[in-house]
């Protein structure tokens, strides 16, 4: 299973394309799990998630994990992504920013890659 840790804050366009995203995904949403950490945001994640289709929601909010930090910390990302680490499960992490999209080929390769214990795997980013 791969955790994807994503720092939310005021972003909810963003979220929302994520969201729709990874529901399109279908049964390869197996192999995922999602952390969501919002930052205290003025338009917080939970009101995204709320009014998302109820499609999207059938599909994500069983394989999410959403947090909120209660106090707006400047420039906190850093403090987010260390709470979604201390929050996970088991299993492999996948540090993203919101704005990070995994398309629908690179989730088939992560699903079916074969990962080593005690490697450290960094991936290249592709500007669309």
């Amino acid at each position: 299973m791969i955790q994807f840790i994503y720092p939310y804050y005021r972003n909810p366009k963003m979220l929302k394309y994520q969201l729709n995203l990874w529901s399109s995904y279908g049964d390869l949403l197996k192999y995922f799990r999602f952390i969501l950490i919002d930052d205290c945001s003025p338009e917080p994640a939970i009101d995204v998630i709320n009014n998302s289709s109820d499609d999207v929601k059938s599909r994500i909010i069983p394989r999410l994990k959403l947090f909120r930090i209660t106090q707006d910390i400047p420039w906190n990302q850093h403090g987010a992504r260390n709470l979604g680490v201390h929050v996970a499960s088991q299993g492999l992490l996948f540090l993203c920013d919101i704005d990070h999209i995994v398309p629908l080929k690179s989730a088939l390769r992560l699903s079916t890659f074969v990962f080593k214990s005690g490697n450290y795997y960094k991936f290249s980013r592709v500007r669309l």
